[in-house]
């Protein structure tokens, strides 16, 4: 065997051996390949989601220490329902 190949150009006349039916075997690969990406996609997303959710949770508490410390400084008197524009955090 050459020193330039690798393991699996090495194997692959001897492949057969292992899986006699090729096309049968190219697609259990295809279906297990789809499946682990599908999982590791779906774990990504679930990852994302929750980062956004902490992103979110502090921005929140960004804003309500805005408030308190607004409150503490003596504002807030005579603005009571009226909205106020939020600058964006979120970069």
């Amino acid at each position: 065997m050459q020193a330039d190949t690798t393991i699996y150009d090495q194997l692959t006349p001897f492949y057969h051996l292992n899986h006699q039916d090729w096309d049968r075997s190219i697609e259990r690969q295809r279906q297990q390949l789809s499946a682990l990406i599908e999982r590791e996609w779906l774990d990504a997303q679930r990852s994302l989601f929750a980062s956004q959710q902490g992103m979110v949770q502090v921005c929140l508490a960004y804003l309500q220490n805005q408030v308190a410390l607004y409150k503490t400084l003596g504002g807030g008197a005579g603005v009571e329902g009226k909205r106020v524009r939020v600058r964006e955090h979120v970069t």
